[in-house]
Parts: C-alpha cells; structure tokens; sequence
C-alpha cells in the first residue's frame, strides 16, 4: 500500500523519507504557500532559498474568514 507523508515537511525531511522507503510520496501545503516556488527551488537545487513556512496559523485564520492567503 502506498503511503504519502503529510504535515510539517521540509525539503530535507521528504528527501530523506523518499530515499529510505518511509514514504512513496510527500504532499507539501502550507510549505508551497509560504514560498509558491517551493518545488522549483528543490529541482534547481536551491533549498538554501526557500521560504520556509513558520507556522504561524495565518493561512488557516484567513481561510476561515474567507479572505485571501
């Protein structure tokens, strides 16, 4: 059975969980909304200029309130 790890990835962390078998595949959310150009950054080689997310929860007030990220 497949399995996608979820929550609270870095690019280092779903490299390793890739490369071991611990995960068939990763899923980033709020790491992409931080930095849009998250997955363009890891294929170029790039992670020391990510964005990275600091879940600070601010997505998820604007979602409720239903205004934009």
């Amino acid at each position: 059975m497949p399995v996608i790890a979820v929550g609270g990835l870095t690019a280092e962390i779903a490299e390793d969980a890739l490369e071991d078998g611990t995960a068939d595949f990763v899923s980033f959310g709020r790491p992409v909304i931080a930095d849009p150009h998250f997955v363009k950054k890891i294929k170029e080689d790039r992670e020391d200029e990510i964005n990275e997310c600091i879940r600070c929860n601010e997505d998820v007030s604007r979602k409720s309130s239903y205004t934009n990220i």
